[in-house]
């Protein structure tokens, strides 16, 4: 007996120095971590608090396209059963899911997220139109097809596109956490891990550290679709080619126990395999199955959705592939608790408590649920994992500032003195380096009331309101750098860094002035970074179309200010730019533009544009900027030549009467009205001459200037869905300058588009011309212009005066297919006055548009009141 409580009383000493040594560790974290007053500072530091650390289960999350969707669903049911996140390794569509939610976005906010992007549209860089200034739609809608010309030689780009589109919406998704981790992905909400593959070594590449969004995007950067990021030496791609679920990356981290979540595609059985792209997915699967069975193997649990009826690129059905996720993670459920509850293999000793002692500070602040809570270890077997889960209980009622645990041997066992000490009393709240919102709102975001002892939990809950205040308003850098509290007079002062930019600096920009840089970015220097400025002016960059990438980041920060940096990557100046058009009026004709395109690194062009084809060519040769220096003034001078075979319509029937011979020069400067459209005057100056089969000639000499304004906010030049387009000119012609015809025009059109349920979709129209003492025969209306009449040729009515209008109903039929009714009415008039409501023509044109990738096809019918009829049809955008 007396040997057993000899063994008995050094095994109580052992245990308590390894309790003590616990409970030494744990007090001061709870001393520091918590904050603890136990030696009456004056001044105490509670950062720490707001900072917590999550501890639980390692998640390894695979690639898959659209399938990973079925994360957010596992990720879901995880947060609805408590199941706590320890940290996350992704690769491909797995990187975009595990970063953001690494980052802090909740299951529901990647819910939200998902449902409401267009995620096909980040496969394509081009801006889209109402982003574009109106002179550059009316440039860039010409062409087919673009190449780029390194010298001589031509410039083949290393993927369908840079990623401009995908990159923006991952550096807006991740801005809040991109700086405040010092660029340490350890530092984030849950320790993260990024996996790419690097082209040159063909090795895996764990990305830990730097610019989280450039990460996501190299690791979700597909052969082909996406160029790749150059990150030092290394060309990275999509880390799903070398490591399709990242488990190994996982344990690496720390994670004891680890879920894979594996989205990757199955092999699809052989009636699936319709087409290359089917046929490129099953080959890489194929490639990737080995070492995707064996990623599987090392993982504790693996949870894998049932996607066998969706294919990687089917985006339109991300609410039900998240609904395969959720079915697949509660399936699993019941093995995922049992694998949160399985205890690591760790020593965890017990021993026998006689009595656990509580003492309050200060006394008068006894609590009788948390006396309660420890009374009930007394006279039990106690082990260290116990103790710290009390310990964890009691600061996680947020009114203590630190628990300190003392063990001492008894003779009936151990005792544990536990001595609790309250925050103090806030008598005073006050905030420092706040610019952007006053104390008074910053104080009721708060919500810690004064007179009132401070509760750790409210004052974190309110720190977080702040924050979401600040990055709600777009200010994204904001950081609570310190929160300290000065015990003696109950003063609570907070530190906000507001991320106020100090500098700017711009990389990469080897042709293109700095100025034409900061003309389209706004001024940030002396302001809070505020991510929806700093995004336009990013998209702007982008859209002037002299940058195949801008992105920007955060390269220094010291004492509260910021550098920002802006990264240009930058399009090789000279291009040359092609289109292809038929219809029934002009037959086939081909444009080729070539030219400068940031002529000298300012923004301007200098291009040589030519029309060839049956019965029209034309050579023009253009000098235009779309913003003179930092106003919003455009210009452009041009000199023009070509020829045209006319045709004069005889009893409906097209006769080739005469050719028309052009050349001529211009001068335009206008003012962009925002993105919406522009006003401008114009001065011209063209020689046309008319020549007959029988050799008569008609010379006019035009010499005029004309007042334009447009207005165009339609979503899409081809088949537009919503918008208006209105057009109005006044137009005088003069004898100065040796001109020959005095004549003076005004024309005005408005249409708008309206969609309607059911895919259809109405666009009424109305344009009216007149003029005054008539016009020469090249500067006449035609009716309807540049539609036409439904029945006739479209130059075959003209005249001085004019007033028509159409009623358009078309239907949209899958992605390309737009079947339409039109109705036309309007007449020609030889003199303004004329000009009624009543006795107009009449016709009717049905017809279908099909979009195409060599740009819109157009076959209809079209029928006038007196029996003449004709079909049409054209192919390709108008030039």
């Amino acid at each position: 007996m007396a040997q057993f409580k000899h063994f008995l009383k050094d095994y109580i000493i052992i245990w308590l120095m390894v309790m003590l040594g616990l409970n030494t560790a744990s007090s001061q974290t709870a001393t520091n971590g918590q904050n603890g007053l136990s030696q009456s500072p004056k001044i105490v530091d509670l950062t720490a608090i707001i900072n917590p650390r999550w501890t639980g289960i390692g998640l390894a999350l695979s690639g898959g396209g659209a399938q990973g969707f079925a994360q957010i669903g596992v990720l879901k049911v995880l947060e609805e059963n408590g199941v706590p996140v320890s940290h996350i390794a992704g690769t491909s569509i797995g990187a975009v899911i595990g970063g953001l939610y690494a980052s802090g976005y909740s299951a529901r906010d990647l819910e939200q997220l998902a449902y409401n992007t267009n995620w096909k549209s980040l496969f394509s860089d081009s801006p889209g139109r109402l982003k574009l200034f109106l002179t550059q739609r009316q440039q860039r809608e010409k062409h087919l097809v673009e190449i780029r010309f390194d010298g001589l030689k031509p410039y083949v780009p290393q993927g369908i596109t840079a990623g401009q589109k995908i990159s923006d919406y991952l550096y807006k998704s991740t801005m809040g956490s991109r700086y405040e981790t010092g660029a340490n992905f350890d530092c984030l909400r849950i320790p993260f891990r990024a996996v790419a593959t690097d082209l040159v070594t063909g090795e895996s590449v764990i990305l830990s550290s730097g610019d989280l969004a450039e990460s996501i995007r190299a690791a979700v950067s597909i052969p082909l679709a996406f160029s790749p990021v150059e990150y030092g030496n290394q060309l990275l791609v999509d880390g799903g080619l070398v490591c399709p679920v990242p488990v190994d990356v996982v344990r690496k981290m720390g994670a004891e126990k680890v879920i894979a979540v594996n989205t990757v595609s199955q092999l699809y059985s052989r009636e699936h395999l319709k087409s290359a792209l089917d046929i490129a997915n099953q080959a890489t699967t194929i490639m990737v199955m080995d070492k995707t069975i064996a990623q599987l193997h090392k993982a504790d649990l693996v949870i894998q959705p049932d996607l066998s009826n969706y294919a990687n690129t089917e985006f339109d059905d991300i609410p039900a592939i998240i609904r395969e996720g959720e079915k697949a993670a509660y399936e699993m459920l019941p093995r995922i608790l049992e694998l949160l509850n399985r205890p690591n293999p760790e020593p965890n000793t017990a021993i026998f408590v006689d009595e656990v002692r509580t003492t309050f500070i200060p006394d008068d602040c006894q609590s009788s649920d948390l006396s309660g809570l420890c009374d009930q270890y007394d006279g039990k077997l106690v082990s260290s994992i116990d103790i710290q889960i009390l310990k964890e209980r009691i600061l996680s009622t947020g009114d203590y500032a630190c628990a300190d645990f003392d063990t001492t041997l008894g003779a009936e066992g151990a005792i544990i003195d536990i001595e609790m000490q309250l925050f103090p009393v806030i008598r005073e709240i006050k905030f420092m380096g706040n610019t952007v919102f006053s104390n008074e709102i910053l104080e009721k975001y708060l919500g810690i009331e004064i007179d009132k002892r401070l509760n750790s939990r409210m004052l974190q809950s309110g720190l977080q309101r702040i924050e979401n205040l600040y990055r709600n308003s777009h200010y994204s850098l904001v950081n609570i750098m310190a929160i300290t509290l000065n015990v003696s007079d109950g003063i609570l002062l907070i530190e906000i860094d507001e991320g106020l930019i100090a500098d700017l600096k711009i990389t990469g920009n080897e042709y293109t002035r700095g100025w034409v840089i900061k003309r389209d970015f706004p001024e940030v220097i002396g302001r809070p970074y505020n991510s929806l400025d700093i995004n336009k002016g990013v998209e702007h960059l982008y859209n002037s179309g002299l940058f195949e990438r801008v992105t920007t980041n955060i390269v220094d920060h010291k004492d509260g200010y910021y550098t920002l940096q802006l990264n240009m990557r930058e399009k090789y100046p000279r291009a040359a730019r092609f289109g292809v058009r038929y219809d029934d009026e002009y037959n086939l004709q081909g444009l080729i533009d070539a030219g400068d395109y940031n002529l000298a690194g300012t923004g301007s062009e200098l291009a040589l544009n030519t029309v060839i084809g049956d019965r029209q060519r034309e050579l023009n040769a253009e000098f235009r900027a779309d913003r003179i220096f930092k106003t919003f003034l455009a210009y452009s001078i041009n000199a023009r030549i070509g020829h045209k075979e006319m045709d004069i319509f005889i009893d409906h029937r097209p006769r080739k009467e005469y050719f028309r011979n052009y050349r001529g020069a211009g001068l335009r400067i206008g003012q962009q009205i925002s993105r919406l459209g522009a006003a401008s005057v114009e001065l011209r100056v063209e020689d046309i001459e008319d020549k007959s089969l029988s050799g008569e000639k008609n010379l006019m000499r035009i010499r005029s200037l004309i007042l334009r304004s447009v207005v165009d906010t339609k979503s899409s030049n081809t088949f537009p869905e919503s918008g208006k387009y209105h057009l109005s000119y006044l137009e005088w012609g003069s004898d100065i300058l040796g001109g020959n015809d005095i004549f003076s025009k005004f024309y005005v059109s408005v249409e708008s588009y309206y969609p309607l349920p059911f895919g259809l979709n109405f666009h009424p129209r109305a344009a009216l011309g007149i003029s005054i003492n008539g016009l020469p025969l090249s500067e006449k209306f035609y009716l309807n212009e540049p539609d036409g009449f439904a029945g006739f040729h479209r130059y075959e009515i003209y005249g001085d005066n004019f007033f028509g209008y159409h009623l358009r109903l078309r239907k949209k039929i899958g992605d390309r297919y737009y079947p339409y009714l039109r109705y036309d009415a309007g007449d020609i008039y030889s003199d303004k006055s004329e000009v009624k409501l009543r006795n107009l023509k009449h016709g009717l044109q049905g017809g279908i548009g099909i979009s195409t990738i060599l740009g819109p096809l157009d076959i209809s019918y079209g029928i006038y009141e007196k029996n003449l009829d004709k079909f049409y049809i054209s192919w390709g955008y108008n030039f």
